[in-house]
This record gives C-alpha cells, sequence and structure tokens, in this order.
C-alpha cells in the first residue's frame, strides 16, 4: 500500500466538501482520527482502506474533512 495520501487527496477535497454539504448530518459515523497515517492506498488495485478505528464516534463529518486537510498543510 502507497500511504502517501497527500498528493492523492489534494484535487479531491473540494468534492468531498460538496458531498458533505449536499447529505449533511451530524449524525454520521466518522473516525476521529483521518489522518495520512491512517489511510492506505493501493493504486495499483484501485483501493482505499482507512485503518485505526478506535476514536470513531457519531458527530460532524465536517470534523474528519478538517482532520485531513490540516494533515496535508
Amino acid at each position: 500500500y502507497n500511504t502517501n495520501v497527500k498528493d492523492f487527496y489534494k484535487d479531491g477535497v473540494i468534492d468531498i466538501i460538496k458531498y458533505i454539504n449536499e447529505t449533511w448530518d451530524n449524525q454520521f459515523i466518522i473516525h476521529f482520527d483521518l489522518r495520512c497515517d491512517n489511510i492506505l492506498i493501493d493504486i495499483d488495485n484501485e483501493s482505499i482502506k482507512i485503518i485505526d478505528w478506535e476514536f470513531a464516534s457519531v458527530g460532524d463529518p465536517y470534523w474528519d474533512l478538517a482532520v485531513i486537510c490540516g494533515d496535508l498543510l
């Protein structure tokens, strides 16, 4: 797995924001620690896996978006 998600996600952040705006509900299951180190990307098989779910909770999806954006800076 390629864990270098910074380049992979930069182009998709706007699409993620649009999706959240269209489907927003504060009762999403969120990861709560969605950082680059917790995302595994297999470019050859076009798959993404999110790991390390021990802090998962119900909450606002903008939290996960803010955490991953902060990690990309």
